[in-house]
């Protein structure tokens, strides 16, 4: 007899469609794209529940809908605690965390050369979660900016948007009038642009307070 070729229904395609949105999303570094992808997945797996008539499948993806929804309410809406935590130069856990995000800075920011001292450093913490962390030193009416650099996972921009918008305060304590930066990469180039940033003629970013 002759094998019989068995063609996969629209039904099994929404199913593995779901199954892929859910691995995609586990294979994310940033959180919203973790979020965005696992709310697909979730809504996707919803309607293959209800096709299928599973209601164990259906009920445990309206939970995990819910949940990303309620994340993502809160990344969009800032609903987060910021706060800053001056470090001093020398700190061993600023030492380690600069050691292990070496390679990703190096990708972004190679000019940055290390910490000196008297150099400022302030973290940037979210919910408590050290996730930025800004290097620099005033300079005559300028902030010398010489690192500012997010963990992948929360690298939306949000954090320098709060630092650089709602605690300029940080920065008036040093009499200076504006923040200056460099970018060589094109992605610092395009985070210091939605940081507010503007580039002058001689190539640095400047940010006026």
């Amino acid at each position: 007899p002759q094998p019989t070729h068995r063609r996969m229904s629209w039904v099994e395609v929404i199913g593995y469609a779901g199954s892929l949105l859910v691995i995609t999303s586990l294979a994310q570094t940033r959180l919203l794209w973790l979020r965005l992808f696992s709310l697909c997945g979730s809504i996707t797996f919803l309607v293959y529940a209800v096709l299928i008539e599973s209601v164990p499948i259906a009920l445990t993806n309206c939970v995990l809908m819910l949940i990303n929804l309620w994340h993502l309410w809160r990344l969009f809406t800032g609903r987060e605690d910021f706060s800053l935590l001056e470090v001093a130069p020398d700190s061993p856990y600023l030492r380690h965390f600069l050691e292990f995000h070496a390679d990703d800075i190096a990708a972004s920011q190679p000019d940055f050369s290390g910490v000196r001292d008297g150099d400022v450093v302030v973290m940037v913490l979210r919910d408590m979660v050290p996730t930025m962390v800004v290097v620099g030193r005033p300079r005559g009416d300028a902030f010398r900016v010489y690192l500012d650099y997010a963990i992948p996972s929360y690298r939306d921009f949000k954090g320098g948007r709060w630092l650089y918008e709602e605690r300029t305060d940080f920065f008036h304590r040093f009499d200076v009038s504006e923040i200056v930066a460099t970018g060589l990469t094109e992605r610092q180039r395009r985070y210091l642009r939605r940081a507010g940033f503007r580039q002058r003629e001689d190539g640095k970013w400047v940010r006026r307070l």
